[in-house]
């Protein structure tokens, strides 16, 4: 009998990120340098979102809770 093992969650890579020392990186990686749509572009930046170390320390939920962000918006950004 296996137990399937669950897929990494958001937290982890962010945690394995950080372990890695890829803070600065993370930090200096603009959000309008990964091509997304202009519309989910927008709505990072209204919620104060601007590096992708700032788009990783939001879980799922608190993606979702963002005005006019979809569900689809939020698979996208994970893939």
């Amino acid at each position: 009998h296996t137990v399937p093992l669950s897929p990494f969650t958001f937290h982890d890579k962010l945690a394995k990120l950080i372990k890695n020392k890829k803070k600065i990186a993370l930090k200096s990686i603009f959000i309008d340098q990964l091509e997304l749509p202009s519309r989910i572009y927008n709505c990072l930046k209204m919620s104060n979102i601007y590096t992708l170390l700032d788009l990783l320390n939001n879980s799922q939920e608190d993606l979702m809770k963002i005005e006019h962000f979809r569900s689809e918006d939020v698979k996208r950004i994970l893939g």
